[in-house]
């Protein structure tokens, strides 16, 4: 008898029902996989135009200020914010983390009104060397504010505060905190607001130009600066103009070598009276007819050159790193600047039976000598030798501000004149701008203009967070989370597969 065929119909129906099963079980995979794409495609699409953030971290370091976030919200046009920084720079590697992220929290807050663009001077080679041309800019490492037809570039050393006592010892200098969100929304504040201040630099006396780019008495460079913060720099002259214009926000005397004329100094003096502002840089060899002004404000007019041979590199230059108390001079702790043949600018004492309210001139030092240091009132005199009954010994002020009015904490409100002097103009010559000095300067003329921490936003301490952690326990967290970790997983895997083989 023949034996039967193994493969019968009954045999041949299960195979069919099975491999329709497979089928439709394959089917049913692939159309959860779809609709489950679809459904995250969806769910992606929706959160991308509707979603919130919030921060849980203890510092909140990028949170926003109530003050910044209603900023944000007045805003009625976009502002391009385009990151320049070398971001793997030494000094600059954490604070572009940090620039970025807070930037993140000013687009999302401000709804797309901040655009910010960012741009690798190490990569984009052409997109950097277009920019620097446009901008005017001497090298990378800036923010640049762009709001309509007006522009305010931010300096990367503005956004920190840096410790350099390390580099006494060969170490890189120590962040120690982040001023991101004090500078920005200052700059955009200042390039928001409806009207640009006017500045005016006097000319006719002998005062160097701002236009000027010779190399040894050009300010040039100084003047790009003053532009490239939202200043509108206009020359002026008294042959031009018989009086200073009504739209003057301050005004700039520098170095002037010829006297002014007595209508010419009244002029200047009633500008001040009402409520004006000035930055007056002077020389050693003279105070070109200032002398009954800076009397008025508690400033001896003395014809003099300040020495100090334990802190000059050539004889001529003086280093000074000693500042007063003034919001002029604070972000400068630490930094050194350089003046050339300076002036002394002696304070007269306080007379403790006069009054000093708010129509008195109160006078700031800013920079000072050191205590090595004298005024040496023959200027002429070769070599310098201290004359203990003719010159003044240091430190004497080299920088003085003076501000006559109602001062910041007064309930009064009465606009302050506020003016600055420099014994040097040199300081911010084309080749003379170096260490701190255009800081100096610049800070001065944003402090005369009222445009000095315009939001009182306080910088972030940045505070480091150490693991401490033996030897032994660092050895045996790497066994636990490199070698055991993932060998639990590749187990339990194998251990799976193995099951459903069987």
């Amino acid at each position: 008898m023949r034996a039967a065929d193994p493969i019968g119909p009954s045999t041949d129906k299960r195979l069919r029902a099975r491999r329709r099963r497979h089928l439709l079980a394959g089917l049913n995979s692939t159309a959860a996989i779809a609709l489950m794409f679809i459904l995250m495609v969806m769910v992606n699409y929706l959160s991308s135009r509707n979603y919130a953030r919030t921060d849980l971290s203890r510092e909140r370091f990028y949170a926003l200020s109530d003050k910044t976030l209603a900023l944000l919200a007045s805003l009625d046009d976009r502002v391009r914010i385009t990151v320049f920084i070398q971001a793997g720079h030494e000094i600059y590697l954490h604070l572009y983390d940090d620039l970025i992220q807070l930037l993140r929290e000013y687009e999302y807050a401000s709804g797309n009104r901040i655009v910010v663009e960012r741009i690798d001077p190490d990569r984009n080679l052409a997109r950097a060397e277009a920019l620097m041309t446009r901008f005017n800019l001497p090298g990378p490492n800036v923010v640049i504010l762009e709001y309509g037809d007006r522009t305010r570039v931010i300096h990367a050393d503005e956004l920190m505060e840096m410790d350099y006592q390390p580099l006494l010892q060969g170490a890189p200098p120590r962040k120690t905190a982040f001023r991101g969100e004090m500078v920005i929304s200052s700059s955009l504040l200042a390039i928001t607001r409806a009207e640009r201040p006017r500045v005016y630099f006097i000319e006719g006396h002998g005062e160097r130009d701002f236009n000027e780019r010779d190399e040894y008495v050009g300010l040039s460079r100084m003047g790009a600066e003053i532009r490239r913060d939202d200043i509108d720099l206009q020359p002026f002259s008294f042959t031009r103009q018989s009086s200073i214009p009504e739209d003057a926000s301050a005004l700039i005397i520098a170095g002037p070598t010829r006297r002014y004329a007595d209508g010419e100094f009244e002029r200047v003096r009633a500008y001040l009276e009402k409520a004006g502002r000035m930055i007056l840089m002077l020389n050693s060899e003279s105070d070109a007819g200032f002398a009954p002004l800076l009397e008025s404000w508690g400033i001896e007019s003395i014809d003099s050159l300040v020495v100090d041979p334990s802190r000059t590199l050539s004889g001529f230059d003086l280093l000074v790193d000693q500042y007063g108390d003034h919001p002029i001079v604070t972000p400068l702790a630490g930094i050194t600047t350089v003046f050339y043949w300076p002036r002394a600018l002696p304070l007269k004492p306080e007379d403790p039976l006069r009054p000093r309210g708010g129509d008195q001139a109160r006078p700031s030092a800013l920079a000072l000598s050191s205590p090595n240091a004298w005024a040496e009132t023959d200027i002429n005199r070769q070599p310098h030798v201290f004359d203990a009954n003719r010159d003044r010994r240091g430190p004497v002020p080299i920088a003085v501000a003076v501000e006559r009015g109602s001062p910041a904490t007064s309930a009064v409100a009465i606009a302050p004149m506020r003016a600055v002097v420099f014994g040097d103009v040199d300081f911010i010559s084309n080749t003379g701008v170096s260490g701190g000095n255009g800081d100096l300067f610049m800070n001065a003329l944003n402090w005369i203009l009222e445009r000095d921490n315009l939001l009182a936003i306080s910088a972030r301490p940045v505070e480091e967070a150490r693991l401490m952690i033996s030897r032994d326990r660092l050895t045996a967290l790497f066994w636990i989370i490199v070698v055991a970790i993932p060998a639990l997983s590749a187990a339990t895997g194998l251990a799976v597969w193995w099951r459903r083989r069987r």
